[in-house]
């Protein structure tokens, strides 16, 4: 071999080491600066721009797990407003609810209460008592039921409790109506109460000033602090709407996330959270 084909050969090796090279360094890089980007902008399973799509999380009833496949497909038609689900139910030991619940599931859900003119007439007043307890809204609660007004007027008297309500032990918190047998019991009540709401653990100590033991405080701020949502946990919320709606609410603190705020249909607990500066 010439000394100048040698060097030809030899010049073109390097310049194919030198281009691997290259690409190994830029790949390095690449990898690193995805490492750390990600390393310093964590998030939770649902990012800032949110964007809850509810169905996607029972799509596949066969192999969800954690709730049995009948309260599954309920869920599925209730999210997707399919009231033909409801038309054939016969109520069974796995499917343990009558056919009007199925329809008032449904109109929760879909937040119209016209679904409920499909039961039978004799349970229509029923489905409307469930489908306002659901939403929180008296105004559907039918007209023999006083006890469905005075259910949802205390949980959005609830919804609009202030820690200096609980200190203070103000109509609000009578209002509230919290079962505990005396006025200590009651303030402790309206503390945890907040304290959970509000993901906010400082509320639990602030039970000491009605007599709480240091246990039932200790027990109180594990809770608050234990407690975790999810956007899925929250879409997939069965039963009463306003446990779907404070889920979203805790969800919004959690993440400091104003976004979940619009998922919120109470207005009283929607109004809060757009409130609270994240």
């Amino acid at each position: 071999m010439s000394f100048s084909l040698y060097y030809y050969n030899m010049k073109n090796i390097h310049k194919g080491f030198i281009a691997v090279l290259v690409i190994i360094v830029m790949a390095l890089l690449g990898v690193g600066g995805a490492v750390y980007y990600f390393s310093q902008n964590k998030t939770s399973s649902t990012p800032s721009g949110v964007e809850v799509s509810p169905l996607s999380y029972v799509d596949d009833c066969g192999a969800k797990s954690g709730v049995s496949k009948e309260t599954c497909l309920l869920q599925k038609a209730a999210i997707s407003g399919n009231v033909e689900f409801c038309s054939n139910h016969v109520r069974t030991a796995s499917a343990n609810y009558d056919k009007w619940e199925c329809y008032a599931e449904i109109a929760a859900a879909q937040r119209a209460p016209s679904i409920c003119s499909k039961v039978p007439t004799a349970d229509i007043d029923k489905c409307k008592d469930v489908y306002a307890t659901i939403r929180l809204d008296a105004t559907q609660c039918s007209p023999q039921q006083s006890k469905c007004v005075t259910k949802i007027n205390e949980w959005l008297t609830k919804y609009s409790l202030e820690n200096s309500d609980c200190k203070q032990m103000t109509q609000k918190v009578a209002n509230s109506a919290f079962n505990g047998g005396n006025n200590v019991t009651r303030q402790y009540q309206c503390f945890e109460f907040l304290a959970n709401l509000e993901l906010e653990p400082k509320y639990c100590e602030d039970s000491a000033s009605a007599g709480v033991g240091e246990r039932t405080i200790q027990q109180c701020k594990d809770r608050v602090q234990k407690a975790e949502f999810s956007a899925k946990e929250c879409a997939t919320q069965m039963g009463f709407g306003y446990q779907q709606d404070q889920c979203y609410y805790q969800l919004a603190q959690q993440e400091k996330n104003s976004n979940f705020c619009n998922y919120i249909g109470i207005d009283v607990l929607k109004n809060r959270c757009v409130a609270t500066k994240f």
